[in-house]
């Protein structure tokens, strides 16, 4: 979502690891007066990042049946205060992520998720791995797509997966048959 907030301007990997900090650390409190101050916080964030009521339906309304569940049967188990806990605590970080993800092009977290994997090349695994191929595609649409086609290529059907080199080849490869 195109925004000038300090927040879209703030880099992905450290919006991420923000994200996963707090996170962690939420799962260790347990007073819902905390929890839900840190989701009326959230929440102010949310509309503050420019996202319409509308946009966050749309990511909330799959989990609303799920918080439901998950709340009557904690309620039925370890009581109201245990269930006012969770749901507050799965709603603030469901926001969060919301956020997150609403300030941040798909491009920055795929190249923070791409060097947070770097190191599995060492391994040996990630040169002609799924994921390797996967984070190029991803940072690159036509890559995506020809990566796409060359997989359900007759060429690809007996090839073995330590033999495939990654995407950028077979991009190369489908660009230059394409003209």
């Amino acid at each position: 979502m195109p925004g000038n907030t300090w927040l879209h301007r703030t880099s992905a990997g450290l919006k991420l690891a923000v994200l996963a900090l707090s996170s962690s650390a939420l799962m260790w409190v347990h007073s819902p007066l905390f929890l839900l101050a840190t989701c009326v916080l959230v929440c102010f964030l949310v509309r503050w990042v420019g996202t319409s009521l509308q946009q966050v339906w749309q990511h909330l309304r799959p989990l609303v049946w799920m918080l439901l569940v998950l709340g009557g049967l904690s309620v039925w188990f370890q009581g109201l205060l245990q269930a006012l806990e969770m749901i507050l605590r799965l709603l603030t970080l469901v926001l969060a992520a919301l956020v997150v993800t609403m300030t941040t092009p798909l491009t920055q977290m795929m190249q923070v998720v791409v060097w947070l994997l770097s190191p599995f090349q060492r391994l040996g695994r990630c040169r002609s791995s799924c994921v390797r191929r996967w984070a190029d595609a991803a940072l690159d649409p036509r890559t995506r797509c020809a990566v796409a086609r060359y997989s359900r290529s007759a060429t690809r059907k007996g090839a073995h997966a330590e033999s495939v080199d990654d995407g950028r080849t077979h991009a190369a490869a489908y660009f230059e048959a394409r003209g």
